[in-house]
């Protein structure tokens, strides 16, 4: 039995990797939120794999930090676990050993010296180009796959989209991607509600900087002339200044800077202005060994201040850290939610995460949960915001009262800053209202596959009746063909029964629904013409509703997510 106990999203994903397999599915990619615990899941998944199949795995992921780590975790996992280490980086050259972490480049030119490998794991899957025959992991899935044709793949990752071809699963340009769609799903908004995640907390920063005259190339800003509009001697020392004055009450800080330069000015600045700091890119003296030594330091709460370019961007884990400065800009979501995520780990005493935009990405990209269809990748949708004029905290534009500081606002609300985000930063602080429900009512629904012109498995509708036109229903799928929407039915079912049966099909369900407790409230969103769920309110029983909907205080004081 291993010493560590996987959290409840951990061994769903787990399962329903195996699950997705053993039923004849293709590759599995599993969609978890940022600071999740990918690194645990992936050691489940080994584990299992060489333990009930006999087999030989690999993981390759892009960065030694997340090598180290994932290995590290394995060890937590399974503490006789036969797993050795391939990169170049980390200074190891492991072949033989059952599971092998690796870096790609380290790998590629000689792949047929790890033997057959039966499972791969690919951690942060969005760095595979959809061009995966020419890519460095379309290589070594290729020689792989020649010794094993039955080879095994699962991907990981907190961000499952791409800027330039939008949600992993979905078609580009003609071409099926390599992934089916998630088999499980775990976001930002589930991580908070559980309490593995804190909230983010948006401010501007007390300088702006502009993109004038910064062109964009593969639909990202072009790092040098970002770093050539940003990098001045006055800029950087007021947005230290105002850094330093911002994160004063604050415990590990993580910069990130618009390049190289960039990075050691701002360095400079901190140091003459007193803070503690350290730098941390690619082009140090000394290479890995400084690197890791300034890491090290910083993590140990030697330094407050780390300003990095790229390095402590993806999978860096330090949950101490509770503030990140965005002295740069991206029009990438993907890149823009990894650097969030540093800050949003849970840690003791830790009740947020604070977050500075100096270069407007926030406010460009939008909520941070919400992905990004390949139809409308680089168009994010507009939700107008303003700045709490008391606690310098972005809101929505139609909030009366501030749920931070408790500023009030008359009415009608003042019009938007100039400095306000278009966006907030997570779609729950969006504009939402609570309605009484009234009665809820079950029945079946089916619907054509527009695909194939033929009836789909009949799902579960619920329609919540809130009064006047206030009245929506939402599908619970549990037999639908795609793995992602049989997920969130069974996520929907769980957080409303009362009972420990899970249905498999809609005509199940509906035998079922006498152990469905009644929510009291809902709170709804209007998406154009149409209301969309929020959350539900189950702290108040319905007055003719079975004795099982009674709650305890403790879950009383519980929302349950949609």
């Amino acid at each position: 039995m291993s010493p560590i106990v996987l959290r409840p999203h951990q061994q769903a994903a787990h399962d329903a990797v195996f699950d997705h397999w053993l039923n004849g599915g293709g590759n599995a990619l599993i969609d978890h939120c940022v600071a999740s615990g990918k690194s645990l899941t992936q050691a489940a998944i080994a584990s299992t794999a060489i333990k009930s199949w006999g087999v030989q795995v690999l993981g390759l992921t892009m960065t030694k930090e997340l090598i180290r780590q994932n290995a590290a975790d394995l060890k937590k996992y399974w503490p006789d676990a036969p797993v050795g280490i391939n990169s170049a980086g980390l200074k190891r050259r492991d072949t033989k050993l059952p599971i092998i972490f690796a870096h790609p480049l380290s790998i590629v030119r000689n792949v047929r010296t790890l033997g057959k490998r039966h499972v791969i794991m690919i951690d942060e899957v969005h760095n595979v180009s959809r061009k995966e025959e020419a890519s460095t992991y379309g290589k070594i899935i290729t020689q792989l796959r020649d010794a094993v044709p039955d080879l095994r793949i699962v991907g990981l990752t907190g961000t499952a989209y791409r800027l330039d071809t939008g949600l992993l699963w979905e078609p580009w340009k003609g071409k099926a991607s390599m992934w089916d769609e998630p088999v499980h799903t775990y976001n930002m908004l589930d991580g908070i509600r559980d309490g593995y995640l804190v909230p983010v907390i948006p401010r501007p920063g007390g300088v702006k900087l502009s993109n004038a005259g910064v062109g964009t190339r593969g639909g990202e800003y072009i790092d040098s002339q970002v770093q050539k509009a940003v990098d001045t001697k006055e800029l950087n020392r007021a947005i230290v200044a105002d850094i330093i004055s911002k994160t004063y009450d604050r415990n590990s800080v993580l910069v990130f800077a618009a390049g190289v330069e960039h990075a050691e000015h701002l360095h400079e600045e901190f140091v003459q202005q007193g803070a503690s700091a350290v730098v941390v890119h690619g082009d140090l003296e000394g290479k890995d060994k400084a690197r890791d030594e300034r890491i090290e330091y910083f993590m140990r709460g030697a330094a407050k201040f780390a300003i990095n370019v790229g390095i402590l961007t993806t999978g860096f884990n330090h949950p101490p850290c509770d503030a990140v400065a965005l002295v740069m800009m991206t029009k990438s979501k993907g890149k823009l939610v990894q650097i969030l995520g540093r800050a949003m780990r849970a840690h003791p005493g830790k009740a947020n995460a604070l977050a500075l935009d100096y270069g407007g990405s926030i406010r460009e990209l939008g909520c941070i949960d919400q992905l990004v269809s390949s139809k409308v990748a680089g168009e994010p949708g507009k939700a107008p915001t303003k700045v709490c004029p008391t606690c310098d905290t972005y809101v929505p534009a139609s909030t009366l009262k501030c749920e931070h500081c408790g500023h009030e606002w008359e009415k009608p609300a003042p019009k938007l800053s100039t400095e306000a985000f278009d966006a907030p930063i997570l779609s729950t602080q969006q504009d939402a209202k609570w309605f009484d429900v009234h009665d809820v009512h079950y029945s079946l629904h089916q619907r054509i596959d527009p695909a194939t012109n033929q009836p789909m498995p009949k799902s579960l509708r619920v329609s919540y009746y809130c009064g006047g036109s206030v009245n929506v229903s939402e599908f619970l799928a549990f037999a639908h063909p795609k793995p992602g929407a049989r997920t969130l039915a069974q996520r929907k079912w769980r957080a409303r029964s009362v009972g420990d049966v899970m249905p498999a099909t809609g005509e199940e369900a509906l035998g079922m629904v006498a152990e469905l407790r009644k929510p009291a409230r809902l709170q709804l969103r209007k998406n154009g013409k149409y209301w969309e769920i929020v959350a539900l309110d189950y702290s108040i029983a319905h007055r003719d509703g079975p004795k099982s909907n009674l709650m305890t205080d403790a879950e009383a004081r519980e929302v349950a997510n949609v």
